[in-house]
């Protein structure tokens, strides 16, 4: 850049060399990373999703996509009424609503019919994005566990426990029973 001097002439010149090699360098790895935490979201075997604050999918990853909306549904720019059975879209909406509200992370179990029709039990995990600038606001972040193997799990680890009890009992009457007798037999000798 020339600088003048008060006569018009130049009088210096100041040279201003930067090294952009390093910001670009920066910005290629985010960019990786970016790309790899996308890659994880859009093929975990999870219900995952974003919403904005007026409860229109703007992010859905492929396992819902495939096993829950249906590849052939419009997703994004819809809502669940447009996407779900009315009492799913209900529910999904009422906590949306309450995420927002609260603004907090949320746990809620709740029962969804699959593309196939069957009802999976699933584990939701809700919260708030808020971006806090001019250009992004505030999203609703939804991620989703299918837990009924789990659930058949409990159960049957409830129902063995269960049976335990129920031999353990069944034993201690029987050796309860067994003691009772000997003492009769020993007192009436």
């Amino acid at each position: 850049f020339p600088l003048p001097s008060q006569e018009g002439t130049i009088k210096e010149l100041l040279i201003v060399r930067s090294d952009s090699s390093a910001i670009v360098l920066r910005e290629e790895a985010l960019m990786q990373e970016i790309s790899i935490i996308n890659s994880f979201l859009q093929h975990s075997p999870v219900l995952y999703w974003f919403k904005d604050t007026s409860f229109r999918y703007i992010f859905v990853n492929d396992y819902t996509t495939r096993e829950y909306i249906g590849a052939s549904r419009r997703i994004l720019g819809n809502n669940d009424f447009g996407l779900f059975d009315e009492d799913t879209a209900t529910k999904l909406r009422f906590h949306d609503e309450e995420v927002l509200s609260k603004v907090e992370i949320q746990h809620t179990v709740d029962q969804i019919r699959d593309k196939n029709g069957q009802v999976k039990n699933i584990l939701f995990i809700r919260y708030l994005i808020d971006r806090q600038n001019e250009h992004e606001g505030k999203y609703i972040g939804t991620i989703g566990l299918e837990i009924d193997r789990y659930l058949q799990e409990l159960e049957e680890a409830n129902k063995g426990k269960k049976h335990l009890e129920k031999v353990v009992a069944e034993r201690t009457n029987a050796l309860m029973s067994a003691t009772a007798n000997l003492l009769k037999i020993h007192n009436s000798n």
